[in-house]
């Protein structure tokens, strides 16, 4: 496969660390394969999936993206962070915020820095990033709502 790297074992317990230490919580990759692409996003896929030859193949995507790493943490997208189950750092809308940030518009709150989970009404939608006065929307325009 191009242009994805298999991580081993270390790579991912310093993985869950960072998850642990930023969302307060590990994720169970035990059932996964876990790949890092160039850009550093990870994907997850079913451990079954190794069990096949892709190797004359070219692959753009391989699995379920999970997160990327930034270099100030990491940000889940948003099926990572519905599989995930976060304890902190988790930001709670109201309805408002939601249809903001549902269509994609920052919101403007003021929190501590740093990556948060977006949730409403017991559902998580991604991953936000706080600057202290506002956060930041990561919803690709795909996957937003238009009205």
């Amino acid at each position: 496969m191009r242009n994805f790297d298999l991580l081993n074992s270390k790579e991912i317990k310093k993985l869950n660390k960072q998850l642990k230490e930023q969302f307060g919580n590990e994720f169970n990759f035990k059932e996964y394969l876990v790949f890092r692409t160039p850009r550093d996003r990870i994907y997850i896929i079913n451990k079954e999936f190794g069990e096949h030859d892709f190797s004359k193949l070219k692959i753009n995507n391989l699995g379920l993206y999970f997160l990327s790493i930034v270099k100030d943490g990491l940000r889940l997208s948003i099926d990572g962070s519905q599989l995930f189950k976060a304890k902190k750092n988790i930001l709670e809308l109201n309805e408002r915020n939601f249809n903001r940030w549902m269509v994609g518009f920052d919101l403007n709150l003021e929190l501590d820095n740093g990556y948060f989970l977006i949730k409403y009404e017991g559902e998580f939608l991604g991953c936000g990033k706080s600057t202290g006065n506002k956060v930041l929307n990561y919803v690709p325009k795909a996957r937003r709502v238009k009205f």
